[in-house]
């Protein structure tokens, strides 16, 4: 008989002894008290052995209770790591979509100033995401190690988007983030079965 099966039938075996012991008191319970009061030492016996039963009864039901909360509470954990390494894959959606500017721009870097806002704003929104999911409790230490060099490629994307002002060299330093930034992520990304990996242009 499996584990689940036996605790189903617990309660239900609980409530026949409780029934048939109530049934052997009503029947023979007076004969059991003049019993007992010819003979004391046992009375204190019984007393006794009673109340460990009471005591084992409620930790077994306290362990149950406590079983069952460890476990909602790691079903939670495993829930913030899933939505963590979700939000790493939106991470390197926010480098491909700067990288796709990019690209668009032709190499004018006056034309890529036109589309930076855009870009800036997707980037601190997934930097955001990141950082919120850095301060929750995750089981994976994969995850946290993945996150961190996530909020380090998007602190500098961010920065780079930020600070641009149209001239070739900003042009050349938002390229280079990007495309440090994206590979980082992609590789990671590409590393973990079950993720799809979102080249972007990428190597």
């Amino acid at each position: 008989m499996g584990a689940g099966k036996l605790k189903s039938w617990v309660p239900y075996a609980a409530g026949a002894i409780g029934g048939f012991g109530l049934l052997f008191g009503a029947m023979w319970g007076g004969e059991i008290v003049a019993w007992t009061d010819e003979h004391p030492g046992l009375a204190g016996w019984v007393q006794a052995v009673g109340s460990v039963v009471a005591i084992l009864v409620v930790v077994w039901i306290d362990r149950g209770s406590v079983r069952r909360q460890l476990a909602t509470q790691e079903a939670e954990r495993q829930d913030r790591s899933r939505a963590a390494l979700d939000a790493v894959e939106d991470a390197l959606t926010s480098f491909a979509a700067t990288d796709m500017a990019l690209r668009n721009s032709n190499g004018d870097s006056r034309v890529f100033l036109q589309r930076r806002s855009t870009a800036l704003i997707d980037a601190e929104r997934s930097l955001g995401v990141v950082r919120y999911f850095l301060e929750q409790p995750l089981t994976s230490a994969k995850a946290v190690r993945w996150l961190q060099v996530a909020r380090t490629e998007l602190e500098s994307l961010v920065a780079a988007l930020d600070a641009y002002d149209g001239s070739v060299a900003h042009w050349r330093e938002v390229h280079s983030v990007t495309e440090r930034g994206g590979r980082a992520l992609n590789q990671i990304i590409a590393a973990e079965e079950g993720l799809p990996s979102l080249n972007g242009g990428f190597s």
